[in-house]
């Protein structure tokens, strides 16, 4: 099982999967996520936890980088999961576009962005990790 994180100053959207990845929503980014995150890795038995990480169209990560990459160190501290980054340029927009569409007020649905944006950057992961394993056969 696959676990996917959209990390944001204030909310931290979660998603899960193995070949297809679904929003779990979100958790404020406060003093108990990190306890949140270790709890939903070792009872969701995770194995791979994918860290949506800001890359800038230059290719330089963006300004939260450094902080998620502490926090990605931390998880592989405290919890057996292996620790990998994706690039999550414009998955938070791509999710506001999505629920702009199927026509949900974006003011009303705030709190499904985070979730759709982490389910779109596990989504990306599981996607290109199978095209991978396709070139290595």
């Amino acid at each position: 099982m696959y676990l996917g994180i959209d990390y944001g100053k204030k909310k931290v959207g979660i998603a899960v999967g193995e070949s297809i990845a679904f929003s779990r929503g979100f958790y404020n980014n406060n003093q108990e996520l990190f306890g949140k995150i270790v709890e939903l890795i070792k009872g969701e038995e995770i194995s791979v936890v994918v860290l949506g990480l800001p890359v800038k169209d230059s290719g330089q990560e963006g300004e939260l980088a450094e902080e998620i990459r502490r926090f990605g160190q931390k998880l592989a501290a405290n919890t057996s999961a292996e620790i990998v980054y994706e690039n999550e340029s414009d998955t938070s927009f791509a999710s506001h576009q999505e629920l702009k569409n199927a026509g949900i007020d974006i003011r009303s649905a705030k709190t499904e962005v985070d979730g759709l944006a982490a389910e779109k950057i596990l989504q990306q992961y599981i996607d290109s990790s199978k095209f991978r394993s396709q070139i290595s056969k």
